[in-house]
């Protein structure tokens, strides 16, 4: 299973500095991109947060929900459910274990554990930091 988080498919779905590399990326894969709830409300909530700061167009904050939309609609993003209660449980014992030490944020170590909790194998991120943790469980951080 592949998981995503937030930056992966920020950038998937938008125009930054990442997004040929997501979308190359993205083509090789054979297995849907797999997201959590939060992972949407993350994406949803960054993308309202950037128009209120100016630095995103209506058109494009609309543009890129219409491309998640479109991924999901496709089979190339789909939701899955987690247990969240075993994924805080699992984000403490992380959190507990690495944020002192190592500087994690808490949604990077909650999308960890989601990831963690799924079964996933593979992590898509640009943030080095969170791949640094997803390695450092055991997943593998791509691309």
């Amino acid at each position: 299973m592949i998981c995503a988080d937030t930056s992966f498919l920020l950038s998937l779905a938008g125009n930054d500095a990442n997004s040929a590399a997501a979308v190359a990326h993205a083509k090789t894969l054979a297995d849907p991109v797999v997201m959590t709830a939060l992972n949407r409300l993350e994406f949803e909530n960054a993308l309202h947060l950037l128009r209120f700061r100016g630095a995103l167009p209506e058109a494009e904050e609309v543009a890129a929900l219409a491309v998640l939309a479109a991924d999901e609609a496709a089979g190339r993003i789909t939701e899955a459910a987690c247990a969240w209660p075993a994924v805080l449980q699992r984000a403490l014992r992380m959190s507990r274990a690495r944020a002192q030490q190592e500087g994690h944020r808490l949604l990077d170590i909650l999308q960890v554990a989601a990831a963690l909790e799924l079964g996933a194998t593979d992590f898509l991120s640009f943030d080095q930091r969170q791949r640094a943790l997803a390695a450092a469980e055991g997943l593998n951080a791509k691309p």
